[in-house]
């Protein structure tokens, strides 16, 4: 399992929405998350950031990819 910290860390992008939008989300949405949505949300830090942005445009949000990757 990966620390917060490094979450943290990985979260940090070179495009500002994205940093924004994983920043927020590991504050207020992450702690919710299952074990394996976490693993799922860590998994997803490694794409780069415009792979990532689409994902996230084109599902609506963070949730539904995470939703999506968990099954």
């Amino acid at each position: 399992m990966i620390s917060v910290n490094e979450l943290r860390w990985r979260c940090r992008r070179g495009m500002l929405e994205l940093d924004t939008v994983l920043t927020a989300f590991l504050e207020t949405g992450y702690p919710r998350l299952n074990p394996v949505q976490q693993q799922a949300f860590a998994e997803l830090l490694m794409l780069d950031d415009m792979a990532l942005w689409d994902k996230i445009q084109h599902n609506d949000g963070i949730f539904a990819v995470l939703h999506a990757q968990s099954i």
